[in-house]
Parts: structure tokens; sequence; C-alpha cells
């Protein structure tokens, strides 16, 4: 993105929602500010406009690197791509959203009343999300690169229990109310017509969380949980679980 010194905080931040995200990330109130220059937002939040245009550089590398063919990935290298690709992502991202969706219910929520909601169910949603990536990468993941070992007869430690794939993909249903609910309540993502740059910009950003969450959930559902599954097959038996 082609990003002058000139450019007020808001007309960039409306070009560009990784920008936005960097704005927050260094401290910069894009809402507050969008009347200044990024000169003079860089100034007084005492970061350099070109660690600003490296933040937002780095965030539009990192999410070109997110699109591979992943259809021909063995498990092992999914859960790596999932962990690094779309768990980072919403680690990294969430806090934007919340604190976003929540200053539009405080300053809003009178006229549109659907904030207050849609920041309780993002919230939920995004609670449950965290709890359920930590869970996949302390149990679920680890153990389907424990069983791919086991299917090519290399040596691993496990005993037997209940498996945790099919638990994770329960799990994933928890969501699917949740988006549902978020995109009636933000009439799918439209703003209202006479909003300002902070309204477009949060719903923007949901809109782009619910797409990365249906290509994560995708990726995991489709392709990953079923690859497990068949090596469970191979592993003389379907329960498997890591001892130490």
């Amino acid at each position: 993105m082609n990003i002058r010194m000139t450019d007020t905080v808001d007309s960039v931040v409306v070009r560009n929602l990784k920008a936005a995200k960097a704005l927050s990330k260094h401290g910069i109130d894009y809402c507050s500010e969008g009347g200044k220059s990024i000169k003079e937002a860089c100034a007084e939040a005492n970061v350099s406009f070109r660690e600003l245009m490296r933040t937002i550089e780095q965030a539009e590398l990192y999410r070109s690197g997110g699109s591979q063919d992943v259809a021909t990935f063995d498990v092992a290298a999914l859960t790596r791509y999932v962990e690094r690709y779309h768990h980072k992502y919403m680690y990294d991202d969430i806090a934007f959203r919340r604190v976003n969706l929540a200053r539009l219910a405080r300053v809003y929520g009178k006229e549109h009343p659907e904030l207050d909601e849609m920041n309780s169910v993002f919230g939920t949603m995004s609670a449950d999300l965290m709890i359920h990536m930590q869970h996949e990468e302390m149990i679920v993941f680890p153990y389907i690169r424990l069983i791919a070992k086991k299917s090519k007869g290399k040596p691993a430690i496990y005993k037997a229990t209940v498996s945790p794939i099919r638990e994770a993909m329960l799990d994933h249903r928890k969501s699917d109310p949740c988006l549902r609910r978020l995109a009636e309540l933000s009439h799918h993502y439209q703003p209202p017509h006479d909003c300002g740059s902070a309204y477009r910009i949060t719903y923007e950003a949901l809109k782009e969380f619910e797409g990365d969450l249906h290509e994560h959930l995708m990726i995991e559902n489709d392709l990953l949980f079923p690859k497990a599954f068949a090596l469970e097959e191979q592993c003389d038996g379907k329960t498997w679980l890591m001892n130490n």
C-alpha cells in the first residue's frame, strides 16, 4: 500500500484494514486522530514512519504466505500451518476487534442497540476460541503428530484412551450460532450509511474474522481431521493419546 507521511490517518485506515491494526498496535487512535497527518500521529506516538510501514508490510506478507495449497500437506504440516497462519492470526487480532466493538457499543449503543449484543456474542465466542486453540496446540495437534509417527513405524509413547480429535470437531460447532448471530445483527457486516470510519473498520474486521475462521475450520474439518482419523485406523485402534 502506498502511504505518504502527508496522508491523513482517516484516509489511510479507510483504504487498508491492516493499517488500522498497525496504527492501533503503535498507540495511534485512528478515531480521535483521524484528521491528523500520518507524520503528526507518528510523532505524537513516538513511533517512526518507517517502523509503522514495516509493521503494515509484515502483516501483508504474513497473510499472503497463508495462501498455499494445503490439500497436499500431510497431517503434521497441516497442524503447523493452522498454528502459524490461523491461530496466530486470532491471537494477534482478537483484541483489536474486542476493543473496537466495545467502543462502538459504548459510543453508539443507544442509537444502535444491536451493538451491545454483538459485543457480548463476540466476547463469548472469542474467549471460547482462545481456550479451544490452546487445547489443540497442547493436546490435539501433538496427538495427531504422534499417530503420524506411529503409522510410519516410528517409536511413539502413547496409552489407550479416548481420541481427542472427535471432541475437537464437536467443539468447532460452538462458533456457528455465534457467527450467524453476528451476521444477522450487523446485516451481514453492512454498517449504517451515516457511520464514521470506526464503524466501517470494525465491521470490516469482523467480516475478515468470519472469513478466516471459516477457512480455519474447513482446513481442520475437511482435511486435517479426516486424515488423522485414517491414521488412527492404521495404529491398531482408534483410541490413542500421548503419555507424556
